[in-house]
């Protein structure tokens, strides 16, 4: 029971962790074009030019964008990172790369904290452009002002080094999964970092039955060759990346209930079994001035003795192996007072149920 009630709160504070979007009318789809017909970067970026044109131009639709990967199932890169004002040697690592169209930030409903997003004008031609997350701002500019500072991606910069400059800075999503807290990111416009699998990304009013159709009609638009791929929503997204955990609440809690019907079970045959034995000392009592209600009292203070005996026994056995658990939580102690003190309380009430029904039987007792 106390293992349950440590997967069930950390569930809970699993779902309710930010995933720094707005998930609630995204669809997001899959797109692959040949390498044959598209073989050059002006070539894979007007396609998708093209393309998110004629989706915003769909019924419903109010905004649509490309990009290389969609929070919680990170598909990017990750490279070091230098800033031109460090000082030499001074490099972040592992930080991560995605690249997107204008209006990528608008349709997931994430926040441009300082600067702006990207825009048309952020093309294949110098001069270049990056926008941070907030999580590269704070561990690497230590919360200071980011906007207008040049980053590159060589580890030692020389005088073939591109430098962007930084012209916006956006809340942080989580890349990978709910349980893995956003790292540090680093976003080009998609003429810059292009690639011809990506994900089109859209927001949406429109009816959802309808909007595959939509979607096929348009790429049929820009090139009939090109066949439409998985399309799905983003709350589907972010309920898949709490499945696993889901799932081990649900497993827990089964077992739980399981284990707490077959306490129910043996406490009943139990009381039931001592009430049979002590028949003549409940018609003893009763013929010395017991009521029934104090024939109940007794039989359920006597069912709670054993019962808090047995969980206080529980309890102590469930402390000393609370470590093993530790793996399988998140942001939850192994052993948190709530979940320690719910589960005893539960198994006392499922005691005092299942031994009600034998004590009534008690002070029904006939004295004579």
């Amino acid at each position: 029971e106390t293992a349950a009630a440590l997967v069930t709160r950390s569930f809970g504070r699993l779902q309710a962790e930010d995933t720094g979007i707005e998930p609630e009318g995204v669809w997001t789809v899959s797109v692959a074009i040949p390498d044959a017909r598209y073989p050059d970067r002006d070539a894979v970026v007007g396609f998708y030019d093209r393309l998110v044109e004629r989706v915003e131009a769909l019924p419903g639709v109010r905004r649509a964008a490309v990009t290389g990967g969609i929070p919680l199932t990170f598909a990017g890169w990750t490279s070091q990172v230098v800033a031109r004002d460090w000082d030499p040697g001074r490099v972040a690592h592992e930080v991560r790369h995605r690249a997107s169209t204008p209006g990528y930030f608008e349709v997931m409903g994430v926040p441009v904290l300082a600067g702006r997003a990207f825009e048309p004008s952020d093309g294949r031609a110098p001069p270049y452009v990056a926008v941070v997350n907030e999580a590269f701002v704070d561990a690497h500019f230590g919360g200071a002002p980011a906007l207008g500072r040049q980053v590159t991606f060589d580890r030692e910069p020389d005088e073939n080094s591109v430098w962007r400059t930084i012209v916006g800075v956006v809340g942080s999503e989580r890349q990978a999964t709910l349980s893995q807290p956003a790292a540090p990111e680093v976003w080009e416009p998609f003429p810059q970092d292009w690639g011809a699998n990506r994900t089109v990304v859209l927001r949406t009013t429109g009816d959802p039955e309808t909007l595959r159709d939509a979607l096929a009609a348009a790429l049929g638009d820009v090139d009939p060759a090109v066949p439409l791929g998985r399309l799905r929503s983003m709350e589907e997204v972010v309920r898949l990346a709490s499945a696993d955990a889901r799932f081990l609440s649900l497993l827990f809690s089964l077992f739980a209930g399981l284990a707490l019907a077959l306490a129910a079970l043996g406490i009943y045959g139990v009381t039931a079994q001592v009430v049979r034995q002590n028949v003549p000392e409940f018609g003893v009592r009763m013929a010395l001035g017991a009521d029934g209600g104090a024939v109940v009292r007794m039989v359920l203070g006597r069912t709670l003795w054993l019962a808090g005996a047995g969980v206080a026994g529980g309890s102590v056995v469930a402390l000393l192996g609370a470590g093993t658990m530790q793996s399988l939580l998140y942001s939850t102690a192994a052993r948190d007072p709530l979940a320690f003190s719910v589960a005893p309380v539960l198994l006392l009430v499922v005691a005092l149920a299942a031994a009600w029904w034998p004590a009534r039987r008690a002070a029904r007792v006939e004295p004579v």
